[in-house]
């Protein structure tokens, strides 16, 4: 109790704080940095994923399900996109500049994502209001293999990214959005299951040695729940959820991804250190150690969380 009140007090104090002038220049920045990307957004074309994203969308419009139809994983952002394909197509009758709207939602999300960044980090987290905006501006100019289009990428990258920066404070709604976050990502990225099954394991193993459970952690959990049910009840909705769960056990054995599942963990942990992440694995590995040693050194462990927080 006497953490929580802690935390509560800090939040209050936090949000005390007055805007500065430079939060009037991030803002005036943080606009023209949007008119670029929107203009951006009206230019290129990539020939491969962007339109596969709204092909696989398309299929579970016309009735198809996941995993009932098609194995590979990746079809899942077909189930993210498929409100706004739906939306879209229910107010033009068709699907004719579908591609351009898709990429102005992306736009939307990534402004909002970065916003909500800069707030957290210097509200929540005393950070400078210059790192907060280069952080803020970074996460809106990144764009994954230049595809500006909401992606199992963009969305996955996003939804973690809000989960960390709304997970762990007071809250009931605060919590709930973070679980729900998460729960977008690991649809996304189906590889995310294995660091919620590692935090869900630490998380018991604390709560059994303090003998207390935390409130937060509850709140994130019915997130999790709460998304997983809405996932599932579409799945079954076709009325065939007995084919859906005959399938899955064939979704790692994908005639493209035959193995294991333990030889799919190891094949892309190899893919990200050797190929995806060559150049930035070990660097990063090497910048968190020492993050983790200067912060033990000096017995500073906000210090170590506000950092990895900004970096993640």
């Amino acid at each position: 109790m006497e953490d929580s009140k802690t935390i509560q007090e800090d939040l209050e104090k936090n949000m005390q704080i007055k805007i500065s002038y430079k939060d009037y220049v991030f803002a005036a920045f943080f606009s023209a940095a949007c008119a670029l990307v929107i203009w951006r957004a009206f230019y290129g074309l990539d020939w491969t994923d962007e339109s596969y994203y709204l092909a696989v969308t398309k299929r579970f419009f016309q009735g198809n399900r996941p995993f009932r139809e098609e194995w590979f994983t990746t079809q899942l952002i077909g189930v993210l996109l498929l409100p706004l394909y739906s939306l879209y197509h229910g107010v033009t009758g068709g699907t004719e500049g579908i591609l351009l709207f898709m990429r102005l939602c992306y736009v939307g999300f990534s402004a909002a994502v970065s916003l909500l960044a800069y707030v957290c980090l210097v509200r929540e987290e005393n950070l400078d209001r210059v790192p907060a905006a280069l952080f803020a501006l970074s996460s809106l100019f990144y764009v994954r293999a230049n595809i500006p289009t909401l992606s199992y990428y963009s969305i996955g990258l996003g939804c973690f990214l809000i989960y960390l920066l709304l997970r762990g404070k007071p809250g009931m709604f605060r919590n709930i959005s973070a679980g729900v976050a998460f729960a977008v990502s690991t649809v996304c990225m189906p590889y995310m299951a294995l660091y919620f099954a590692v935090t869900v394991v630490g998380k018991v193993y604390r709560s059994v040695r303090v003998r207390r459970i935390n409130r937060e952690d509850i709140w994130i959990l019915t997130g999790i729940v709460l998304s997983a049910a809405v996932f599932l009840i579409y799945c079954a909705g076709s009325g065939n959820a007995g084919d859906i769960l005959t399938n899955l056990p064939e979704v790692l054995e994908d005639p493209e991804h035959q193995s294991t599942l333990t030889g799919s963990v190891f094949s892309f942990l190899k893919f990200m250190i050797t190929v995806f992440y060559q150049y930035l694995f070990w660097p990063q590995v090497l910048l968190s150690a020492g993050i983790i040693w200067s912060s033990r050194r000096k017995g500073n462990h906000e210090r170590i969380k506000k950092l990895l927080k900004a970096g993640a």
